[in-house]
């Protein structure tokens, strides 16, 4: 269950919790964004979820090489 998928669980401060919200990749974090974007991606695809246009732009521009 994808609510319950370890891959998806990670221990936050509650306040990035209510930061974060269910805001996609339209929330990144400060340390490692591209690990966020991989770690984000990977649930999206194991669980068959859209991903939109935007976000396949956030995922490209945060995991560009530099």
């Amino acid at each position: 269950m994808f609510a319950n998928d370890l891959i998806e669980l990670a221990p936050v401060s509650e306040k990035a919790n209510l930061s974060k919200s269910d805001s996609g990749l339209d929330w990144l974090p400060n340390f490692q964004p591209c690990a966020y974007v991989v770690r984000y991606l990977t649930v999206t695809a194991k669980y068959q979820l859209p991903i939109t246009r935007k976000e396949q732009a956030i995922a490209a521009a945060t995991c560009a090489p530099s």
